[in-house]
């Protein structure tokens, strides 16, 4: 069954130029230049109920526009969209106790309150009652290990606690489809496993729908079973991540910063020199060779440091572009 329905959904905004210098910003208050630009172009897909879809492209491919599409706060210009049958647009009360937003960036949670001040007010507006109110909190807060911090002022709990808070809000009122955008940015490794692992976990109980935007690779990669993959405001990919996932190899990136002058290119061995900056060297490494890499290059080499990160979502496009795994 399809929970969410796009056909030739079309986005334009119109941006305004200001002309360099004191003349050009006079000149811009009586004729302003304006430019068009689409967001989204004629697109069109499908998403199943049950599923997890991981939205990814670059920045300004159009991400955030769809899913402000679909959630109804930005209207299409041409085309129309159902999410589980409604127009969100209309903004119905039906609609909007059907769906779940977890904005990375932006904060539901009052700063000054306690976690259970807002999960109050979320109660009176989705009109929970007391007794479900009381055994979802019970449920999540366990589930997420908060049930300690709920009463603490937000701006006294970590970012990894205040995540979590926000994870409880938006599913205080037993959404059919959450919508993600970077769920774990700037949380710690140990963080982003416990956030992935209840999301799992939290679909496979309720048969929920997920909508997950991260430029995280692990997010996309541990999570989604499917991939809308957008360029330029157009679908290039939209189909079952295995389809392609098994020609992605994991991989991790090692920044290296090394004590003295050296040749950087005679590590080309352990992998793809991605960026080289006076005595530092960004290598890619398969992620099962990261510890005769390491033990190697210590051994080998004169380094004052190095760190380890993970692929981002960025990486896994251009790996699949690299590939030819699909048309663009």
């Amino acid at each position: 069954m399809h929970i969410i329905k796009a056909e030739n959904l079309t986005r334009n905004f119109e941006r305004v130029q200001i002309e360099e210098g004191l003349k050009g910003s006079f000149k811009s208050l009586f004729k302003r230049k304006k430019i068009k630009t689409t967001a989204l172009n004629n697109i069109s897909f499908e998403i199943e109920e049950g599923t997890i879809v991981g939205l990814i492209g670059s920045n300004g491919a159009g991400k955030s526009t769809l899913i402000k599409s679909m959630v109804g706060l930005i209207k299409p210009n041409f085309g129309e969209i159902l999410v589980d049958g409604y127009n969100p647009h209309d903004k119905k009360k039906s609609f909007l106790k059907s769906i779940g937003i977890v904005l990375g960036q932006k904060n539901q949670l009052w700063w000054d309150l306690s976690p259970y001040e807002t999960f109050l007010l979320h109660k009176e507006i989705y009109e929970i009652s007391d007794e479900i109110f009381k055994e979802k909190l019970n449920e999540l807060s366990e589930k997420l290990d908060v049930t300690k911090v709920l009463k603490s002022p937000v701006r006294n709990l970590s970012l990894g606690e205040r995540m979590k808070c926000e994870l409880i809000a938006s599913l205080l009122h037993s959404p059919k489809i959450l919508f993600l955008d970077e769920p774990t940015i700037g949380l710690d490794f140990i963080a982003q496993k416990n956030i992935r692992d209840f999301l799992k976990s939290y679909q496979k109980e309720k048969n929920a729908t997920l909508i997950i935007t991260s430029h995280y690779f692990p997010d996309i990669y541990e999570l989604c079973s499917n991939l809308i993959i957008l360029k330029n405001g157009k679908i290039v990919f939209d189909d079952k991540f295995e389809k392609i996932k098994f020609e992605i190899k994991e991989y991790k990136y090692m920044n290296i910063n090394f004590s003295k002058k050296t040749n950087f290119e005679d590590l080309s061995k352990y992998g793809e020199i991605k960026k080289i900056d006076n005595f530092s060297v960004i290598l890619k490494i398969k992620e099962d060779l990261i510890g005769s890499t390491v033990s190697d290059i210590l051994k080998n080499y004169s380094i004052l440091d190095y760190n380890l990160t993970e692929m981002t979502s960025q990486d896994l496009i251009e790996d699949i572009y690299a590939l030819n795994l699909i048309e663009v």
